[in-house]
């Protein structure tokens, strides 16, 4: 089948864009939207890195961070989504790196252009294969073990352990020791145990917020919603400020930091479920009425849902995230369910029924609901959606125990009298580093301010083998109008506006593993932001599709060399949004490119023009009528505005728009 593949240049990507709800919805709408991926390749180009770095180290930094937010936002949506290790593209002009994520079900990341080993953990797919962790009464501690029950280890200090949690990306592991009512936090092995400072703590469960890391929880003694930082600092009492009269009474928690919401539910009073910001600002009545003590907050992120149970009357219901479109998913004579969590990519959920301490597993609609597992008394439910796998304590037993959706239970650790759990599914963002380039290669540039290209070898999981690799090069070349002067006089140039572009991305046809050394048995791609039209005195460059520049970017990318085809023809970027934000004229400036070699087909290479397709969308919901493509030029210029601002850098995602292909070997 082929492989789908989204080029995307997000400008200066960073973690506070990865922070902004409302990009990360547009991302994720365009890259995986709620049905399923879109694509099997994602390559985000720009995101930033320090200056210190030589060309081709990892890469660090905030733009890194970034990388690994989105991740976690692809991860929410379809957990089979990796990332290749981040290097380094350069070390001076504009230092940054390039962002390759790839569906792990559909490619198979081989490992990028290297001629020195990566460090951990990013030279071995099996650094960190993920562990189970829970609390044993026995000992009175924490202890940890791979998911399969091996290496059974004493995690360490732990004491009466309870609302045991974890952010494998932070490294950190989160408890509450019930004995003393400390918050207690250690990283992943064990090392830096530390009380984190809040006293008398009464919790049963601890949320975390990923993205700003801090603790949250339901203090059951003084019945007061607080949060802490990871480093124990700045711990705050939230109390959301309730109608006149208004009794509060929290019992649960969910958090959507997607949308800077905390979900709390109110046992006090009529029993409602409450809303207000991360802060406890804004607080209101969300709008389901009528409930009986809700409880098992979970947001549904995939779906844009909230599900809950309500306890006073056993029944599992769900509503979108605004309150509307309440639904009752599962009420069934007898049954109690308790101690809900989901499987977003799978579309199942997981419950206890009270009444008889049997698992149950439905669909996440209610539909084929049936008992999964009898004969436990299971605590601490907890799904691995890395590995489609439920987890829960078995305190009637003594055991540790998981179940693989659709295969049977199995006793992972025996041993002790466990009690709370927590797992690490492991480092879902490592790639194998064994692909090595041949000798005379000429992916270092001379020029250490023009930015190195990114070789990586994928495998397509979907053509058997053994002729089912492919290349891919990814690249950030020079804007002609980036450049000091000083740089213009280490370039040879006297000019402050030219950074040697053209040359800089003719100079990708002499990487022999792309062209001479592999074109001939492996098939490849260029993909990239490449800046070639050279501009005169101070002008930007502006280069409309028939403009200035336009036949210099042509001429370099039709003589480009190695058999390459190029595939697209039209502007990409959003420049002087003011002057082109326009039906017929909202791209300019640069070319986001595809150039491939030696596949069998090549088809759907165009610009992915997602500002006209939301124009499109407005227009037909306006006339209320079917989608079609071109209707959105009928719109007025301010409405079109509203359109290209939610994706322009200031307000959206980037100055560019991104470039899709579909290839196949």
């Amino acid at each position: 089948m082929p492989v789908r593949i989204l080029s995307w240049n997000m400008y200066n990507f960073r973690a506070d864009l990865v922070r902004r709800a409302a990009a990360v919805n547009r991302i994720l709408k365009v890259v995986n939207p709620a049905a399923g991926p879109n694509y099997d390749i994602l390559i985000v180009i720009e995101p930033g890195c320090v200056q210190s770095l030589n060309p081709g180290d990892l890469a660090a930094g905030d733009g890194v961070l970034g990388v690994f937010k989105l991740l976690s936002k692809l991860q929410n949506r379809h957990p089979g989504w990796r990332v290749a290790p981040p290097l380094a593209l350069c070390n001076g002009a504009k230092a940054e790196t390039l962002a390759i994520f790839y569906n792990s079900n559909t490619v198979s990341f081989e490992g990028p252009e290297r001629r020195v080993g990566l460090t951990q953990p990013w030279n071995s797919a099996t650094a960190d294969d993920g562990r189970v962790y829970w609390y044993d009464g026995t000992g009175t501690t924490l202890r940890r073990a791979g998911l399969a029950g091996n290496a059974v280890a004493t995690q360490g200090t732990g004491a009466n352990a309870t609302a045991l949690t974890l952010d494998a990306a932070a490294n950190r592991i989160f408890w509450v020791d019930s004995t003393a009512h400390q918050l207690w936090s250690s990283n992943l092995l064990g090392g830096g145990a530390a009380n984190m400072g809040p006293a008398n703590v009464y919790a049963s469960r601890l949320r975390l917020d990923t993205v700003n890391q801090r603790v949250y929880w339901v203090d059951t003694n003084s019945n007061q919603i607080r949060r802490v930082d990871y480093n124990g600092a700045n711990h705050t009492v939230i109390t959301p400020t309730l109608p006149m009269g208004t009794a509060r009474l929290p019992v649960d928690l969910a958090l959507d930091m997607d949308f800077n919401v905390l979900y709390w539910s109110n046992a006090a009073g009529a029993n409602r479920l409450q809303w207000c910001d991360l802060d406890g600002n804004g607080n209101s009545n969300f709008p389901p009425v009528g409930l009986n003590r809700p409880d098992c907050l979970t947001v549904d992120f995939a779906r844009a849902q909230l599900y809950w149970v309500d306890t006073g009357t056993d029944t599992i219901q769900s509503s979108d995230l605004q309150g509307a479109n309440v639904r009752n998913r599962f009420n069934q004579g007898g049954v109690q369910p308790r101690q809900l969590t989901l499987h977003m990519a799978r579309k199942t959920m997981y419950f206890v029924d009270a009444a008889t301490n049997n698992i149950w597993q439905a669909d996440m609609d209610g539909q084929n609901a049936a008992a999964a597992v009898a004969g436990d008394t299971p605590v601490d439910l907890t799904m691995d959606p890395a590995h489609s796998t439920l987890w829960w304590v078995d305190t009637n037993g003594n055991r540790v125990r998981s179940l693989v959706q659709g295969g049977a239970p199995v006793n992972v650790v025996a041993a002790g009298a466990p009690g709370h759990l927590a797992v690490h599914p492991g480092s879902a963002w490592v790639g194998q580093c064994t692909f090595q380039t041949a000798m005379g290669a000429q992916i270092h540039f001379p020029q250490g301010y023009q930015r190195r290209p990114y070789l990586a070898r994928f495998r397509d999981l979907t053509v058997a083998g053994p002729n089912n690799t492919f290349l891919l090069l990814a690249a950030h070349s020079p804007a002609p109008n980036y450049q000091t002067a000083k740089k213009a006089a280490q370039s040879g140039k006297g000019s402050a506006n030219n950074l040697d572009a053209q040359r800089g991305t003719a100079r990708l046809a002499t990487i022999q593993e792309v062209t001479t050394l592999r074109a001939a048995t492996e098939p490849a791609l260029i993909i990239g932001d490449f800046n070639c039209c050279t501009m005169t005195g101070v002008q930007l460059a502006q280069c409309s599709n028939n403009g200035p520049g336009h036949a210099n970017d042509r001429a370099v990318l039709t003589g480009f060399g190695g058999g390459f085809a190029s595939h697209i023809n039209i502007r990409t970027s959003l420049k002087q949004p003011g002057v082109n934000a326009t039906y017929a004229a909202h791209t300019s400036h640069a070319y986001d490119h595809i150039l491939t070699v030696g596949f069998t087909t090549v088809h759907h290479a165009r610009l992915k023009d997602v500002i006209a397709e939301k124009a499109d969308r407005r227009q037909a919901a306006a006339a209320g009528g079917a989608v079609v493509a071109g209707g959105g030029a009928a719109l007025a210029q301010a409405n079109f505005q509203t359109c290209h601002d939610a994706y322009w850098k200031t307000t959206g995602v980037s100055d560019h728009l991104p470039v899709e292909v579909r290839v196949t070997i």
